[in-house]
């Protein structure tokens, strides 16, 4: 019986392994350079590496290629880094409590980093990690992740140095990691169609411009318009970026003057929905008589602002532990797959006024 050919490939591999031609760690030529070699289909050279992975003489890291060695990067030094954008407010201290408990539960520290949703800061927080090089996974929320980013050399460094990388929240456009996040654009979506039933017929929004969780709750926003049958109005859809946050009621003076006719707004999330009614407050807009309003994230204050605030609700803690529970299983096995989609739940208060009564 004829040798199969998937065999010339494993028999290939493996005695460039032993003679020393491929080091533990070290990358193997691609599928594509191994048929053009062999001159077989990549089928037959996937079926051999298949074989190779399975017996452990090689690891597959999504995105990046097939190494030599089974999880050839182990575990040293029990420590995850996590950064993120803020570290004290809003939801983020609930999301590291769960990552906390989880990885202390199984014998970890955490390293916290934050970037205040600067890219020079994050780019300083990634150099230093790439260093000093003493963790075993790292789990990072992106910075500005809806612009191009300056620090992705950084980010294929890490890459490169075979480290298992979570993303929380959000993710580079186009870039190939695991991320465990909301449903951003069904949020946006659902949004619309709650104002829809209550009888808003006219509704603006307010989202972030520099993160893709803006654009995905755009893009559902966009969708519930469509699927109620209401008009798309441009002038009616605001932006802000991170740096207006600190001081945003001059924006807000611009965005009502555009909203005008709206009888209803979504905003990007809690902590813009409160800035704002604060401000149309301040303008003598009643809240929600005059204008509802619809949060995203259900933040701790959300349910003793006046009114209470309509919202949906974020997993907060329970995406901190699911994050961490899938950074040990990355560590442990470099083909598992982590991505992971949260639903979300429309919290109902009193911000939201039904227009059909």
């Amino acid at each position: 019986m004829s040798k199969k050919k998937y065999q010339d490939v494993i028999d290939w591999l493996i005695n460039e392994i032993e003679n020393g031609n491929y080091a533990e760690g070290e990358k193997i030529p691609s599928e594509f350079e191994l048929a053009e070699k062999f001159n077989y289909s990549r089928q037959t050279i996937r079926r051999a590496t298949d074989e190779l992975v399975n017996n452990k003489y090689l690891s597959r890291i999504k995105g990046s290629g097939t190494y030599v060695g089974y999880r050839f990067r182990k575990k040293q030094y029990n420590t995850i880094a996590v950064v993120v954008t803020y570290v004290d407010n809003y939801i983020f201290p609930n999301t590291l409590k769960g990552l906390s408990d989880i990885l202390t539960a199984n014998g970890y520290s955490m390293s916290v980093y934050y970037t205040d949703d600067c890219v020079l800061k994050e780019r300083e927080n990634l150099k230093l990690l790439i260093a000093d090089n003493h963790i075993d996974g790292l789990i990072i929320e992106p910075t500005k992740s809806a612009l191009p980013s300056p620090n992705l050399d950084l980010y294929q460094k890490i890459i490169d140095m075979k480290l298992p990388m979570l993303f929380i929240n959000a993710i580079y456009p186009h870039f190939n990691s695991p991320c465990i996040r909301i449903n951003d654009q069904k949020i946006g979506e659902e949004s619309v169609n709650y104002l829809f039933q209550q009888g808003h017929k006219k509704i603006g929004c307010i989202f972030q411009a520099d993160d893709i969780q803006g654009h995905m709750r755009y893009k559902g926003f966009i969708k519930g318009l469509k699927k109620a049958n209401l008009k798309f109005n441009q002038k009616q859809i605001c932006w802000i970026d991170a740096v207006s946050y600190q001081n945003p009621n001059q924006l807000f003076s611009y965005f009502l003057s555009r909203l005008k006719g709206c009888t209803a707004v979504v905003c990007y999330n809690d902590f813009i929905a409160e800035k704002f009614i604060g401000f149309c407050k301040g303008q003598g807009i009643r809240i929600p008589e005059d204008l509802s309003i619809v949060g995203i994230d259900d933040a701790d204050y959300s349910a003793t602002l006046i009114p209470p605030l309509t919202t949906f609700r974020h997993p907060q803690y329970h995406l901190g532990e699911l994050a961490a529970k899938s950074i040990l299983k990355m560590i442990d096995n470099t083909n598992f797959d982590a991505n992971y989609i949260f639903q979300s739940q429309l919290i109902i208060r009193e911000s939201v006024i039904n227009r059909k009564d």
